[in-house]
């Protein structure tokens, strides 16, 4: 049996009706933002700075060697996000796929920050996504992601 704090609302949603939220939100952000994806890749970052003129960003990514290696993040997303003057996390352990866009809400689902994950490829991944509310404990999860994280560094980048 399921506990009744959790609600079921909402709808699910495209990887390219996620990426069209994303964009909305971003056009109205209003507060710090938190965007975590397992993978990263430089072309949705430059289109979250095309869409919003909101510096308190932060990004958490896996960051793992073989997804850098491999190109399923880039490594050019963390001087990106520190010329824009946003923070970026990696913990190599992530995989979830979180957009916290306040006031709009928290986008959760499948869609990595990737063009495959939004839908922005011809060949793109088919993900699920739903939006959910800024409540003080969904506000709280994404916090804790962030604390057991590691803040990028001009030193450790180069490392």
């Amino acid at each position: 049996m399921i506990s009744s704090s959790y609600s079921f609302e909402g709808r699910l949603i495209t990887g390219p009706e996620s990426f069209l939220w994303i964009k909305n939100a971003l056009n109205h952000l209003d507060g710090d933002a938190s965007i975590c994806s397992a993978y990263i890749k430089l072309s949705i970052m430059r289109e979250i700075e095309q869409n919003t003129r909101i510096d308190n960003i932060r990004f958490l990514a896996r960051w793992d060697l073989n997804d850098l290696v491999g190109g399923a993040s880039d490594i050019e997303c963390y001087k990106f996000a520190k010329d824009q003057g946003w923070k970026f996390f990696i913990n190599r352990f992530l995989h979830a796929k979180i957009y916290s866009l306040p006031p709009s809400g928290i986008l959760s689902g499948s869609a990595n920050a990737t063009n495959s994950g939004l839908g922005l490829s011809p060949q793109s991944n088919r993900e699920a996504s739903t939006i959910v509310s800024m409540s003080d404990s969904n506000l709280a999860f994404i916090n804790c992601l962030f604390s057991e994280s590691i803040l990028m560094t001009d030193e450790l980048y180069s490392e």
